[in-house]
């Protein structure tokens, strides 16, 4: 949005519960609803806010950390281990591609809601 556009008011009817979403994701992704909407409407791409990604990276890291320790005790068989490690490896391969292709949002000197 360029600040020297024409702006309008756009009014729409939700639930209580969606404005609630609304609200929370907007939140979420550091942004006014109104710019939360506005990206999340007018992108030609999926968007995917990056702070999100950030828990999929946390989880990730918990789960190669807990697989680690779970290897170093012994506690798991070795064909069970060969197949967790080739599974992590696709997930860690997925995770990279979507990083990949995240849309970053900027917003710079978009102000009012």
């Amino acid at each position: 949005m360029k600040h020297n556009e024409d702006m309008t008011t756009l009014q729409c009817r939700v639930s209580v519960t969606d404005k609630e979403k609304i609200s929370h994701r907007a939140e979420a992704a550091h942004l006014k609803m109104s710019a939360y909407l506005r990206t999340v409407a007018l992108s030609d791409e999926k968007v995917i806010f990056l702070n999100e990604s950030g828990s999929i990276a946390k989880s990730l890291a918990e789960i190669s950390t807990n697989l680690d320790s779970a290897l170093r005790d012994k506690e798991i068989k070795s064909d069970l281990e060969e197949e967790m490690l080739r599974m992590f490896s696709l997930i860690n391969d997925d995770f990279i591609e979507i990083l990949d292709q995240i849309s970053d949002i900027k917003l710079s000197d978009e102000g009012g809601e």
